[in-house]
């Protein structure tokens, strides 16, 4: 990023559409789409690359959907658990004459293992999405910067409008 972006400080055009397409990174994929266009106008430039764009972060989201999902799914299955045994150590009371801790302990502990298995899964899945989203934030910020200042240039270098 760092070298395409002193190259669009820097460099001409044509230089920055050569890094693009000399380099296999998301960024330089998306960018090249526009300047590809960039004689047909501002405005096929940045239709490109919002499209090239929208392509790149959709394949970056692809997994995020099951991680959140996961994530989300995992705490109510612990506390489905935690139900059940709820349920087992009451039966349990109730069926029996006389109530000992011994007794409903099988039913607790069931409660207990199946919380904590849940927000063993749940807590880690959630802070990886919430990085990888950040991630993916980020990135399309730096698209959009980059993306202007590509069309800055080419307004300064060709005189180009909007049209």
């Amino acid at each position: 990023i760092e070298e395409l972006d002193a190259m669009i400080g820097g460099g001409t055009v044509e230089e920055v559409e050569r890094l693009c397409r000399e380099r296999n990174q998301v960024i330089a994929r998306v960018l090249g789409k526009g300047l590809k266009l960039r004689k047909l106008g501002l405005d096929h430039v940045e239709k490109a690359i919002g499209a090239g764009g929208a392509i790149e972060v959709a394949a970056l989201e692809k997994g995020l959907n099951i991680l959140s999902a996961i994530g989300n799914i995992a705490p109510l299955l612990g506390f489905l658990g935690t139900v059940s045994g709820m349920i087992s150590a009451f039966q349990s009371i109730a069926a029996a004459d006389q109530v000992s801790a011994r007794l409903v302990a099988g039913g607790i502990y069931e409660a207990l293992v199946t919380t904590e298995a849940g927000l063993v899964v749940a807590i880690p899945l959630l802070a990886f999405y919430n990085y990888f989203v950040h991630r993916v934030e980020s990135f399309v910020a730096e698209i959009e910067r980059l993306a202007s200042d590509i069309v800055e240039k080419l307004v300064r270098e060709n005189g180009a409008d909007k049209a």
